[in-house]
């Protein structure tokens, strides 16, 4: 993954360029890729700002899930799948049987 910069420093590279510098010749001066100075100073000029995008991420959807729903959503409908379990509750795969597995291992299930 990337890393992203401070804005104090983007604000440094966009001034060392808005002063007549090349992007190559800042990109130099500062020891960063001109492709990554060359993506700022665009985004600068398009809309005037020099703060990073937000990051996507997780949006933690899996805290959101009720364990007792979800036991209750099990005992009511033990055909379904866990495929069918993430996609009811909204989540993946991966957490449902995560979840399922501690259900058991605590006794709930």
């Amino acid at each position: 993954m990337t890393r992203q910069y401070d804005n104090k420093l983007r604000a440094k590279v966009i001034a060392h360029i808005e002063s007549g510098n090349s992007i190559c010749d800042t990109a130099r001066f500062f020891k960063l890729s001109s492709a990554g100075i060359r993506h700022w100073y665009k985004s600068y000029k398009a809309t005037g700002s020099m703060e990073a995008k937000a990051r996507g991420g997780s949006n933690n959807k899996r805290s959101m899930v009720d364990v007792n729903a979800l036991k209750n959503y099990i005992n009511e409908n033990p055909e379904k799948t866990r495929a069918q379990l993430a996609k009811y509750f909204n989540v993946t795969v991966i957490y449902i049987t995560q979840k399922i597995n501690k259900l058991k291992r605590e006794g709930i299930l």
